[in-house]
């Protein structure tokens, strides 16, 4: 990933920062260069005021949180879409990618809509439920309502929130009240990368995998899902002493973190001393 200090920095406080930062489609952009190298916030900047035109355009201005969703949709519906077909390519992980194509999934599309609405002047919030991403728009007097960019910005109403988690995960699934909080920047961001991860493992892009276990890192020191992919991936390329100690630091976690008996028996193979942590 091709990053400067001072990109780094910005990603680092983006991260950092609290719900509703105007930073973090900046940061993401400078993340998906991972696999999109030339991704270039400005670029996207421009973009983005192209679709908060389209919002202005419309010439409307409805006071409540309904009214607004629905004039989002109209706006920007018709520019932006979901990708049920090709859903794992990595462009669509990257929110230049998706602003030129039209296409992407659920959270790089709900950033575009956050964007293009704060541009308007409303507020936009992102929400990330389980196994999918929408957003809740805000009215002029605190109330809110439901949208899913993926699926052309339709209104959500508790009940086709269930259905659509029902739909996504096969089973029904249980909503808690901390799913429908707003996104925090760091969660937003390492969410799109685990998108990333998921669409490098499956085409067996080890470097790629690799830079998007540095830039989990980045945004989260000590995340153990990015030590134990840094560090898996490390001894696939054989660096051997790297990749034990980044292990290591994943088994460190106490509690131990998920998979940690399935990463101690990798090490013990590879040395006499692993012990998982009391």
């Amino acid at each position: 990933m091709r990053l400067t200090e001072v990109e780094r920095a910005f990603v680092v406080a983006a991260a950092g920062a609290s719900a509703g930062s105007r930073g973090v489609w900046r940061a993401a952009v400078l993340l998906a260069r991972t696999g999109c190298p030339d991704a270039d916030p400005d670029r996207v900047e421009s973009l983005l005021e192209g679709l908060a035109g389209a919002v202005r355009r419309t010439g409307l201005d409805p006071a409540d949180a309904e009214g607004r969703a629905r004039v989002l949709a109209g706006a920007l519906s018709g520019r932006l879409r979901g990708d049920g077909e090709t859903y794992d390519d990595p462009r669509n992980s990257c929110l230049e990618c998706v602003l030129d194509r039209g296409l992407g999934i659920p959270i790089t599309l709900s950033l575009a809509w956050m964007e293009a609405a704060r541009r308007r002047g409303w507020s936009v919030e992102g929400i990330g439920l389980p196994g999918h991403f929408v957003v809740r728009v805000l009215g002029r007097e605190g109330d809110g309502a439901l949208a899913d960019p993926f699926h052309g910005g339709r209104v959500l109403t508790r009940a086709a929130v269930l259905a659509l988690l029902r739909e996504v995960h096969g089973r029904p699934v249980r909503l808690r009240p901390r799913d429908l909080e707003p996104v925090r920047p760091r969660d937003l961001l390492v969410r799109l990368l685990r998108n990333l991860r998921s669409s490098y493992r499956r085409r067996g892009d080890r470097e790629r995998g690799l830079a998007v276990a540095e830039a989990m890192l980045l945004v989260a020191p000590g995340l153990p899902e990015g030590l134990r992919d840094r560090g898996l991936l490390r001894l696939r390329g054989g660096d051997r002493a790297q990749g034990l100690a980044d292990l290591r630091a994943f088994l460190a976690r106490d509690p131990p973190a998920p998979g940690a008996a399935e990463v101690l028996r990798l090490v013990e193979t590879l040395t006499d001393d692993a012990e998982l942590p009391n």
